[in-house]
């Protein structure tokens, strides 16, 4: 096992199964050495990827404009609701505690608002579920996160998750708890 996945399983605390589902891999990034990709897939087929390093450096595909992670998830089992994270690991962390329609922001979120447009042209998928559930990161951008989902959504409902102390995202809690 290579020192990514032992790290994402052993120390993120994600389920191997549900990281092989959704075609997380270890790799050799030819500028930041080993690396977790997250493949970006759309309509089935991998498009683009993130690649994370264990100390928070990261990179992704060259030349393309990433969608919502796992946003294949926002076509199927519509009468549940959607779950948006700030983060790749936040998203599965999220999938992995039982909530089945999740996707992530590709890069989190600024308080300024400028990572819109994944949100904006994801809106008609978003509003077909009965609920949005905004899970951002504990601190000063992802709290401005559930506003910015609401005024996108006007008129969807938007709930948004507030994390227990010493928790600053989903994949906190999960190890934690």
């Amino acid at each position: 096992m290579s020192d990514i996945r032992k790290w994402l399983e052993e120390v993120r605390k994600l389920d191997a199964d549900l990281l092989d589902a959704m075609g997380v891999q270890s790799k050799d990034h030819p500028k930041l050495g080993a690396v977790a990709a997250f493949p970006y897939i759309r309509s089935g087929k991998p498009y683009a990827a993130k690649f994370r390093t264990l100390d928070k450096r990261w990179s992704s595909s060259a030349g393309v404009s990433r969608g919502l992670y796992n946003e294949d998830d926002l076509g199927r089992l519509k009468d549940l609701p959607v779950v948006i994270t700030e983060g790749e690991i936040d998203c599965l962390s999220v999938m992995q505690s039982g909530y089945e329609r999740a996707v992530s922001l590709p890069d989190g979120w600024t308080a300024d608002g400028e990572k819109r447009q994944c949100l904006l042209d994801a809106e008609d998928r978003l509003r077909q579920s009965p609920y949005v559930i905004v899970a951002g990161d504990n601190d000063e951008a992802g709290r401005s996160l559930p506003k910015a989902v609401a005024n996108i959504l006007a008129g969807h409902e938007v709930r948004y998750v507030t994390w227990p102390t010493g928790c600053k995202d989903a994949n906190d809690v999960l190890v934690a708890y």
